[in-house]
């Protein structure tokens, strides 16, 4: 929530500072620039499974004064630079009409980070949410690496969000898991709204949505393979 310190977890190999900036998804407010050392941490077989269990590299504050919605947290250093979305969610009641559930869960589901993940060939059925997460960046490239990533990732999601900016439709951002938890505040928005192949949907998912929507709200869906799988979250 705004006024919230973020704790950034980072391994460099080399032991360097790395360059931090935090700004909106449409690019139009930094809110914080600063370098910060980052050391070495070990990455374990079990990662992907278990998360990284690393120390927290640095706290940067996040701005008591800044609106809800999609930040872009970003490090860099000399060449190398990696991106991850954040949600900045409502303390209380919310004042936006759409409530956008980004695809989390999927995004976790296919990230190889450590190794692997559910759709790699030595594939487990179980993946850690505690690790870097590839496909929150809504920057990703489309390389040979990322390939398989690139189609189910957060950089689907820009296009909708820009579209939604350029009609003055504001909206929150949240995780699947505020779905799953029934966060009471969704249901103080005019429409609940999914997109870019949410696939990994727990049976809690399903039951909140049906009682939003009893409730009187809107539910647009703008992804295909949705709810494909049932997934339990712990």
């Amino acid at each position: 929530q705004a006024g919230d310190s973020i704790h950034v977890f980072v391994s460099n190999g080399r032991g360097e500072e790395v360059d931090v900036s935090l700004f909106d998804l449409m690019g139009r407010d930094t809110l914080y620039k600063g370098r910060h050392p980052a050391l070495f941490q070990e990455v374990r077989d079990s990662v992907a499974i278990y998360g990284t269990d690393w120390e927290a590299s640095f706290s940067i504050p996040l701005p008591s004064h800044i609106s809800t919605g999609w930040y872009i947290l970003q490090l860099s250093r000399e060449a190398f630079s990696a991106s991850t979305t954040l949600m900045v969610i409502p303390p209380k009641k919310p004042t936006k009409p759409i409530a956008w559930c980004l695809s989390t869960n999927t995004w976790n589901a296919y990230n190889h980070w450590g190794g692997f993940s559910i759709y790699t060939p030595n594939h487990t059925p179980t993946v850690s949410f505690h690790r870097p997460q590839l496909l929150a960046d809504p920057f990703i490239q489309n390389t040979y690496a990322n390939h398989q990533l690139f189609y189910q990732a957060a950089n689907k999601d820009v296009y909708l969000a820009t579209l939604l900016d350029s009609l003055n439709l504001d909206f929150d951002v949240y995780p699947m898991e505020a779905l799953h938890e029934g966060w009471p505040q969704l249901s103080d928005y005019q429409t609940i709204m999914i997109s870019t192949h949410s696939e990994y949907w727990s049976r809690e998912m399903l039951n909140h949505l049906n009682s939003y929507l009893d409730s009187g709200a809107s539910f647009v869906n703008l992804a295909g393979n949705v709810a494909a799988y049932r997934t339990f979250l712990d």
